[in-house]
């Protein structure tokens, strides 16, 4: 999903200093999840971080509910999910306890299994226009942005997102 080389903020630019601490928190639990933490998503998650400008961080104890109730506003909590489901796809499988998380991030997010799943859509669609991109994040957004601007679902993606503004 993002290399360390050629990683840009895209969504995370969106959080404020408590949201992307929380964020890192969910993001460590995600790759958790599965029981398995390959290279790939522990160089994913540093990634995110760095983007942040965060170093290590250690959890303080808060549970995933409380770290979801961080995320303030509908383009916060819209960020968050985008880069949770692009991490959790960070080793080419999102398994069944990855998709348990963010469906339970998303619910005490008050984010529906419909808006979800258009989430899920639009970050499946940011991953190909940075495959085309050659993992040039800037590119992919600019093309990104275009491919939404132009696809009939926009009014979908715009109330999903909440941040239509963003993407012009």
């Amino acid at each position: 999903y993002r290399t360390a080389e050629r990683s840009a903020a895209v969504f995370l630019n969106m959080l404020d200093d408590d949201e992307k601490r929380a964020f890192a928190e969910l993001a460590q639990r995600l790759i958790e999840a599965d029981g398995l933490v390959i290279g790939r998503e522990a160089q994913a998650l540093a990634s995110l971080k760095a983007e942040m400008g965060m170093g290590v961080s250690e959890s303080n104890g808060r549970t995933v509910d409380e770290l979801a109730g961080v995320f303030s506003n509908r383009r916060s909590k819209v960020a968050a999910l985008l880069e949770l489901i692009g991490l959790g796809y960070s080793d080419t499988s999102f398994s069944v306890n990855e998709e348990s998380l963010v469906n339970q991030v998303a619910n005490q997010m008050a984010i529906s299994p419909d808006e979800l799943a258009d989430v899920e859509d639009l970050m499946h669609r940011f991953k190909v226009m940075m495959a085309l991109e050659d993992g040039d994040a800037s590119s992919a957004l600019a093309h990104f942005r275009t491919c939404i601007a132009s696809t009939p679902a926009q009014p979908t993606i715009y109330r999903v997102v909440g941040i239509a503004e963003d993407y012009r």
